[in-house]
């Protein structure tokens, strides 16, 4: 699990995650006095990952689910500066992105991928911008094979407002004259 928060000995700040106004959200607060200074991140989406903090230039980076159209389930990578203005998407492809930052931390391999699309790793300098394709996940032996990867789907919820996600996993030798169990599997 991910260590969402951060002391800034230089300011005497604390940046801390907290689900208080029912999203997981980052907030800044005075180590002295422990009071909140302000909510850093905020809407209807959720901060999975605090993974830089440049104290210079009070900004700080992350990764968040549902804040983009599409899948919520998808996580991006965001700078914001620690007056929860500027929030700026540095990963725009559709599906979840894995960091690693270059021990500079002036750049970062960005990893992504969704459940039906193979993974394809780029390289970026920190303010976003693409410098490099590395590698595209080659998933011809896989296919051989009859794999087929699962087929994502979005049906309504009881309220008939709700999107709910899912994937639909088929048997590779899948014959439409015969019958197959149905398994539920609800995280």
């Amino acid at each position: 699990e991910a260590v969402n928060w951060r002391y800034l000995a230089a300011s005497k700040e604390i940046i801390w995650y907290s689900e208080r106004d029912n999203w997981g959200h980052l907030y800044l607060y005075d180590a002295v006095t422990g009071k909140l200074k302000n909510q850093i991140t905020k809407g209807d989406w959720v901060v999975t990952n605090l993974i830089k903090v440049d104290e210079k230039k009070r900004e700080l980076y992350f990764r968040a689910d549902g804040r983009e159209p599409g899948n919520p389930y998808f996580s991006h990578f965001y700078k914001i500066d620690f007056a929860g203005k500027h929030l700026t998407p540095l990963t725009p492809e559709e599906g979840t992105h894995e960091i690693v930052l270059s021990p500079s931390q002036n750049y970062f391999v960005d990893t992504y991928s969704q459940p039906d699309v193979p993974a394809v790793t780029v390289l970026r300098s920190l303010d976003g911008t693409l410098i490099s394709k590395l590698e595209t996940t080659d998933i011809s032996r896989l296919t051989a094979t009859g794999w087929k990867p699962p087929i994502a789907f979005t049906v309504k919820a009881h309220d008939g407002k709700t999107d709910v996600y899912g994937l639909l996993y088929v048997p590779t030798s899948l014959n439409s004259k015969n019958k197959y169990p149905v398994i539920d599997y609800i995280y």
